[in-house]
């Protein structure tokens, strides 16, 4: 089979496309399923503050679900939606239980002297810090603007790369057997 017959300069083209395309489905698909089961539009946040540290650190992953605030207590980890600013997420430790009904809850930040000045109300409640995976956040942070960019090219580029260094290597095997055949024949 000659490097024509396996489709020239569009196979390795059409298989990096073919690539980079089945990794975005299953990406899609895996933050769909992570989405369904945890029941929240965001599962994954990263930590960018020292407020709960130790338990926190910045660039820690932090895996959060869904919760109803009456099941909430005193040490729970929750996320949050600033009082004052609805842009804002924040992630502290509730430190007093005002309420059930209405939920309303006094945070704090771990590495903070003292409790938040606001009172945190079920309607800002986003979820509660199931997990966390330390360090790894900062590759989500790599992927903000402009950084993504570069990086989604390098990926594209190094797939290219390394289907073209396939074909390449491919026709020098055919060419070697091509030669080692016409020796044997002659």
């Amino acid at each position: 089979m000659t490097s024509k017959e396996r489709g020239g300069i569009k196979g390795p083209i059409y298989r990096t496309i073919l690539s980079v395309g089945l990794a975005f489905l299953i990406f899609l698909i895996f933050i769909g399923c992570t989405r369904f089961v945890l029941g929240i539009e965001y599962p994954f946040m990263v930590v960018v503050s020292n407020s709960m540290y130790p338990t926190l650190k910045v660039n820690d992953l932090i895996i959060v679900t869904k919760v109803d605030p009456s099941q909430l207590k005193v040490g729970d980890i929750i996320v949050f939606y600033h009082p004052y600013n609805k842009e804002e997420r924040i992630v502290h430790r509730i430190y007093q239980v005002i309420s059930y009904s209405p939920p309303a809850f006094r945070t704090k930040g771990d590495n903070n002297p003292y409790p938040d000045h606001w009172i945190v109300t079920g309607d800002l409640i986003i979820g509660k810090v199931i997990a966390v995976i330390p360090y790894i956040g900062i590759i989500p942070r790599m992927f903000t603007p402009p950084y993504s960019y570069y990086i989604i090219i390098l990926i594209i580029f190094l797939i290219f790369v390394v289907e073209f260094a396939n074909e390449y290597m491919y026709k020098e095997e055919l060419n070697l057997e091509n030669k080692e055949l016409g020796s044997i024949c002659k």
